[in-house]
Parts: C-alpha cells; sequence; structure tokens
C-alpha cells in the first residue's frame, strides 16, 4: 500500500495512524474506535513490517534534517547541548548529537535503511 492508501484506509475507519522515531526508539500505532481495531490493526501490521522507504521521502526526511542542523548550530544553546552530551556521555550512545551530524544525514539512503531493518527485528521484517 501506498502512503496515500494507507491513510485514506484508517480514515476510512474513522481513525489515525502515527509513528514517531528517534534516536533509541521508535513507536507506530493507530486510534480507531474497538470495532474496528481488528482492521486497523492489520494495516498497522503491514505498514511495520513492510515499509517501503521511498527514495523521495528519505531525500525529503534528509533535506529537513540538514536544515534543522543547520539552524541549530547557530543556536548557542544547541550547540552547548552537543557539548554537554559528550562531556557528561563521552563517546558513547548518549553522547552524540540526538539530531545526528550533516555528515552522518547526508550518508543516509534507501537501500542502507533496508540493510539495516532486518538487524533491528530479525525474522519479522520482510524485503519489499
Amino acid at each position: 500500500m501506498s502512503a496515500p492508501e494507507i491513510a485514506s484506509a484508517i480514515e476510512s475507519l474513522g481513525g489515525t495512524i502515527f509513528s514517531s522515531g528517534v534516536s533509541d526508539n521508535s513507536n507506530a500505532g493507530v486510534l480507531v474506535m474497538s470495532s474496528k481495531a481488528e482492521l486497523a490493526l492489520t494495516i498497522l501490521a503491514d505498514v511495520a513490517l513492510h515499509p517501503a522507504f521511498k527514495e523521495e521521502e528519505i531525500d525529503r526526511l534528509k533535506k529537513q534534517s540538514l536544515d534543522g542542523l543547520r539552524v541549530a548550530l547557530q543556536q548557542p544553546g544547541s550547540v552547548a547541548s552537543y557539548v554537554m552530551g559528550r562531556v557528561v556521555y563521552g563517546d558513547g550512545e548518549y553522547g552524540h548529537a540526538a539530531g545526528g551530524h550533516a555528515r552522518d544525514t547526508a550518508g543516509n539512503s534507501t537501500s542502507g535503511h533496508r540493510e539495516i531493518l532486518p538487524d533491528l527485528l530479525p525474522g519479522r521484517i520482510t524485503q519489499p
């Protein structure tokens, strides 16, 4: 299913679908009346287990992230947060900027996401 098809299907059930992700977790869900839960959860399962990762969406998100990083690096408070994380947590997982770095974001690709996804949920994700 395409993104518009997914949105239309959930909206036809009178519900909404959502997802979010940060550096150390991600989530997805639907809000529907309980009488529509089975169909809504079937759609959600398909979205979670068979992600499309369309190149144009990855490119749009990369541009958005890079723009956000450029703005953040102009703000003293953001720069201080980046430095504080490194000072407090060192080179560990939480010692890196939550929004990433420009060099990392620029290298993101559809194929890269497809390659790492099976490692995140072994045996649960199938390739499109």
